[in-house]
């Protein structure tokens, strides 16, 4: 196997996860902008598979020192990283979803973060634009099974670089996990919305 067209592959499927996401939040709120001003409880069964989804992504992660190195990491953003399917999974207002995320502007953007490897200019703007939830002590205050989907999914081209060729299959595996959980987790929401 070829390690770097699988890792661009790879990459290309964490990429198709953004398009899903943006997509699906896109979706939700043009059908049911109206309606997001509700707390809606999901299935125990969805908020249990995302705990192990979410155990199993940091078991990977947790093998490699890259996110703890990084000078420009994903949580050095202003973005609200919860998109409806997190509010759902995590029984919040649906509106603390809406975010640059369902717009289609922002998979430009997305796709930068993907990408980024060099060390940001100043402390003052990563301190500017860091993520409410991120410590420089500890990184995400949030515990496994409560960080929004991308964070915890989705990786930047760095680590997977450093994934080993098992590991990089395992984190394929898993991502094709994620995305078929994410679905079913949004037809769900949207079924629910839509009735309202």
């Amino acid at each position: 196997m070829n390690k770097e067209r699988y890792a661009a592959y790879v990459l290309l499927k964490n990429y198709v996860t953004v398009l899903l996401r943006v997509m699906g939040s896109s979706f939700i709120w043009f059908l049911g902008r109206s309606k997001l001003s509700v707390t809606l409880s999901c299935p125990d069964k969805f908020k249990r598979e995302q705990l192990a989804l979410q155990r199993a992504f940091e078991k990977l992660y947790i093998n490699y020192d890259v996110c703890e190195t990084c000078f420009s990491h994903c949580c050095h953003s202003s973005i609200n990283r919860f998109d409806f399917i997190d509010c759902y999974l995590n029984g919040y207002n649906l509106w603390q979803g809406l975010s640059p995320w369902h717009s289609f502007s922002h998979l430009i953007l997305s796709s930068n973060e993907l990408f980024r490897e060099t060390p940001r200019i100043s402390s003052m703007e990563e301190q500017a634009e860091n993520c409410v939830y991120h410590s420089t002590s500890s990184g995400c205050l949030l515990p496994i099974g409560s960080r929004p989907g991308m964070c915890i999914s989705g990786t930047c081209y760095r680590l997977i670089k450093r994934f080993s060729v098992k590991d990089l299959q395992r984190y394929s595996v898993l991502l094709s996990k994620y995305i078929k959980f994410y679905l079913r987790c949004h037809l769900s929401l949207l079924k629910e919305v839509v009735s309202l």
